[in-house]
């Protein structure tokens, strides 16, 4: 295997890997209350 086809398979198997992270990050659902410095809750504040 030369030089070329190590690192064009190198490259494909990072990007394959990377597009595979990025899917699975997206089925998470966050939730919760955005609180200010003192505990308080904030009024129309998104996550």
């Amino acid at each position: 295997m030369n030089q070329q086809t190590f690192f064009r398979r190198l490259c494909s198997t990072v990007l394959l890997s990377m597009l595979c992270i990025l899917v699975f990050a997206q089925g998470r659902t966050v939730s919760g209350v955005v609180k200010d410095a003192t505990g308080e809750p904030m009024i129309g504040v998104n996550v």
